[in-house]
């Protein structure tokens, strides 16, 4: 083998070994690191402030009107910031009567967010609220608050009855998580039984 093919097969072998690094630094950076450092969402609720929280609205016309706003909060307790966070209702199950309830793709507010954000980030270590519902001491419904006021073709409303919300919170960065509440509304509205049942990471859709 001359001097000029041995010079050839070096570049071809230094070719080979830069398109191998190439590819192992393209690896790291979009698919192993992300995997190591990545978000990490938590759930909770209790029945106390701030998860429920005492309002008054005033109605021109009606005066004052009482109520309590429920909600939980999400947390992130990972290493890297979760992008593009949304809360939607994934499906509701009556579970005092047949009568069924449409809400799927419901997408719940943001609790605090004057701006009625349907997606926002969350950093390591903070935690945001998430508005599930709201209900009026004078009445015996209860109310999902949603993001804007556009109309989305659902009322919103649970009327007197125990229900099972499950709720799809999902973003850019992180597998999504399937959330289980039990809504008790005993048809008198300063006394809804809100209960965080369970809540299940999902690998795959």
């Amino acid at each position: 083998m001359n001097e000029s093919s041995v010079f050839e097969l070096k570049v071809e072998w230094w070719a080979f070994f830069i398109s191998i690094l190439a590819l192992f630094f393209t690896l790291l950076k979009d698919y192993i690191i992300p995997f190591l450092i990545r978000p990490k969402m938590v759930f909770y609720y209790d029945n106390r402030p701030p998860y429920k929280r005492d309002f008054i609205q005033y109605n021109l016309g009606s005066g004052y009107c009482y109520g309590d706003f429920f909600r939980i909060e999400v947390k992130n307790i990972g290493s890297s910031t979760a992008k593009n966070c949304r809360c939607q209702i994934y499906d509701v199950l009556n579970l005092t009567s047949s009568q069924q309830v449409d809400l799927a793709g419901y997408t719940l507010k943001w609790a605090s967010r004057p701006d009625f954000s349907e997606r926002l980030e969350i950093h390591n270590s903070e935690r945001e609220f998430i508005d599930i519902v709201f209900t009026k001491y004078n009445g015996d419904e209860v109310y999902l608050p949603t993001y804007h006021k556009i109309a989305v073709g659902m009322n919103g409303v649970l009327k007197k009855g125990k229900y099972q919300v499950i709720l799809l919170f999902t973003g850019d960065n992180f597998s999504p998580y399937e959330i289980t509440i039990i809504i008790n509304n005993l048809g008198i509205g300063n006394q809804l039984g809100l209960h965080l049942d369970k809540v299940v990471k999902l690998e795959k859709y």
